[in-house]
């Protein structure tokens, strides 16, 4: 009951925010977009450009058969997986702080500091799944090995959804078994029961790459999964935040400080506690602190989702000894630290209420040039496809990929996605423009959101000496609307 209170508490915070934030560039329309492809017919990596495993994509393929084509709908999708996420939580909670009342505290405060999900964002989905696993991993230290079944089950499907955090959160959960295993069986018993999990972990993604590979798209999906996550710290890169920056000591470095005085406090109770206790507590220290793993290419709070989420684990470690006698100071600080940032997501919460009640919803955001720029593109002729590109297509900050899933139309181009150090390469620009001519696309529709006032310390700050892709939509289109962040172009007739 009391985690299903919980988890319903964190779902209609969510849902404020579901109902007031508009739509966002990138995180949350690019998945829309892939699933519109997979829709359509195409396949990852293959018929068109993704960072990400396809999870995400799939899973909301699978919704738009039954539901609207919609951001609400995708919206409620994720507030369900945030929802199991809360619920998860708590119970994890529970067991770490060997209460019922305080594992339920813990989850309550994390429900409403938190903090809305990345509606979209297969980091948020990967967050659940991954604790879910240690969930289980918990559940199998009674003996019962179907539990290290399902383990390895959930890992293998985190890898399908972000195989970065997959990797990272096997760390704890593994580490985990290991010892609890060597503690009461032995070494061979050990490895025998991580054997198990490894195992069954590895079924979903090799499965996948077989499947990749048997539709000619193996080579593809190496290119963009792996040789460009190399590049990917310079096209994207955000330096550390400086400690006394506004707010980062609580959402960037909270969780790793949170993560700390767990460990810290449970190595210190090691000889007072069973070695089971110690082992879940070192396994939940530890995890918000590999999980920022996944920030750390990008150091904003929206990629601190899944650490500040685990740091709740250590939050119940720490509240395991009896808050009726004095509290420790690792406590204390660990209070003030969520407490804070709790408080902040409250008042962001309260503000988007107030513009709820004022009758803002995300539905009303689109502007009046963004409606002409969708009203001249829904013209077209049925099953056409359009390119949404830049005005320059040599200085790569972030396009509007969400303006294919509000005008409902399938991208003429693999790239829906464009990233410095990839569309920046005369070769992409050239297979760009072969699409776009291939479709023969009625509309070209590029974008002004370039941020030239505060540019990134990474490459999309950059200015690239390329313009294939610009001399060709110069060739090919003409004027049709111009305003001041969009600019639609129509095909010249007789091309």
């Amino acid at each position: 009951m009391l985690t299903a209170l919980v988890a319903a508490v964190g779902v209609l915070l969510g849902l404020v925010h579901a109902l007031a934030v508009k739509p966002g560039l990138m995180d949350e329309s690019l998945p829309l977009v892939a699933a519109e492809r997979v829709l359509a017919g195409e396949l990852p990596y293959r018929d068109y450009f993704t960072l990400y495993p396809p999870l995400t994509t799939y899973l909301e393929a699978a919704l738009f058969l039954v539901a609207p084509h919609s951001f609400l709908a995708a919206r409620l999708l994720f507030l369900a997986i945030a929802g199991v996420g809360f619920a998860v939580l708590t119970r994890l909670a529970m067991a770490l702080a060997q209460d019922v009342r305080k594992g339920a505290i813990v989850g309550f405060i994390a429900a409403l500091g938190q903090g809305p999900p990345l509606f979209g964002y297969a980091l948020d989905l990967a967050a659940v799944i991954v604790l879910a696993a240690f969930l289980a991993a918990l559940r199998a230290r009674d003996g019962k090995r179907r539990w290290l079944v399902v383990t390895g089950a959930l890992l293998g499907l985190a890898s399908l959804a972000r195989h970065d955090v997959a990797t990272w959160a096997a760390l704890p959960i593994l580490g985990s078994i290991l010892a609890f295993e060597r503690h009461r069986g032995g070494t061979r018993s050990a490895f025998a029961a991580v054997g198990i999990v490894v195992g069954v972990a590895s079924v979903p993604p090799l499965a996948f790459v077989a499947f990749m590979v048997s539709r000619h798209a193996g080579g593809e999906m190496w290119d963009q999964l792996v040789r460009f996550s190399r590049l990917y710290s310079k096209a994207r890169r955000l330096p550390f935040p400086l400690p006394w920056e506004y707010g980062s000591f609580c959402w960037f470095y909270g969780p790793l400080v949170v993560g700390v005085l767990a460990g810290i406090e449970t190595i210190c109770r090691r000889r007072l506690e069973d070695a089971r206790t110690t082992i879940d507590g070192l396994a939940a220290a530890v995890f918000p602190l590999v999980l920022a793993g996944s920030a750390f290419v990008r150091c904003d709070s929206e990629h601190m989702y899944a650490a500040r989420l685990a740091s709740f684990l250590g939050l119940a470690v720490l509240v395991r000894r009896d808050l009726s006698a004095r509290k420790p100071p690792a406590l204390t600080l660990a209070l003030i630290l969520v407490l804070v940032t709790a408080g902040v997501e409250l008042r962001s919460a309260a503000d988007e209420l107030a513009e709820l009640r004022a009758g803002v919803v995300f539905d009303r955001w689109q502007s009046p040039e963004l409606r002409d720029a969708l009203a001249l593109v829904a013209t077209r002729p049925p099953g056409s496809r359009i390119y949404v590109g830049l005005r320059r297509h040599q200085r790569f900050y972030v396009n509007d990929a969400r303006f294919y899933f509000l005008a409902r139309a399938i991208p003429a181009a693999r790239y829906h996605e464009l990233v410095p150090l990839v569309a920046s390469e005369p070769e992409v620009q050239a297979e760009i423009a072969r699409d776009i001519e291939r479709w023969r696309a009625p509309f070209v529709v590029l974008v002004d959101l370039s941020s030239d006032d505060d540019p990134e310390p990474n490459a999309s700050a950059t200015v690239f000496p390329v313009t294939t892709l610009d001399d060709y939509i110069d060739r090919a289109y003409e004027p049709a609307l111009e305003t001041e962040n969009y600019r639609v172009l129509r095909r010249r007739p007789g091309r």
